[in-house]
């Protein structure tokens, strides 16, 4: 198992990977409140998602969705799409890194 830890490791630099998306959730996770008591509404929800969108739209491209046991301890990779059964509006978000665990 740790061969396969690190042809991983040397494929993709997971741990700026892991740090991207810890910075993204670190920025939206704190919205979530707002997003659940419907503090965005007309033109701010469209505002709103657009940002989401553009901040979120490459992570699936990078994400290697490697098996867990390769993936380094603590890694925020797995939360963005938990997020999408979290939100309480489809319209304002798509699955993302806003992890609400």
């Amino acid at each position: 198992m740790e061969a396969d830890r690190d042809i991983a490791s040397r494929a993709r630099d997971l741990k700026e990977l892991d740090q991207d998306c810890a910075e993204l959730l670190e920025v939206y996770r704190p919205r979530l409140t707002r997003y659940r008591a419907g503090e965005y509404i007309g033109i701010s929800t469209l505002v709103e998602r657009m940002r989401l969108v553009h901040d979120y739209r490459l992570f699936p491209f990078h994400d290697p969705d490697l098996p867990p046991e390769l993936l380094p301890a603590g890694w925020h990779g797995r939360r963005p799409t938990r997020s999408s059964s979290t939100r309480p509006d489809p319209a304002m978000a798509p699955s993302s890194c806003l992890s609400s665990s």
